[in-house]
């Protein structure tokens, strides 16, 4: 029998339009959509991405992520 997961995964909604951006090496920042949102048991909620290969995963922990953000988003005021 599989070990249980610590963190399972308890729902998952669309994307919803919001989209992610990453910094390539050469500065220039490319945009991507989130495919999914993912909700876990703890309570955590995570944007999912998929790349050109078909991979899906949180993009938050790349080492390039930049934000994530809804398009109608209006900026913060400081």
């Amino acid at each position: 029998m599989p070990e249980p997961i610590e963190n399972p995964v308890v729902a998952a909604i669309p994307g919803g339009g919001w989209l992610i951006d990453h910094k390539e090496d050469d500065g220039t920042v490319t945009t991507s959509p989130v495919l999914a949102w993912m909700f876990y048991a703890d309570g955590t909620c995570k944007p999912v991405d998929v790349d050109g290969t078909g991979w899906c995963d949180d993009p938050t922990s790349d080492s390039n992520f930049v934000g994530v953000y809804h398009p109608d988003s209006q900026p913060l005021n400081d």
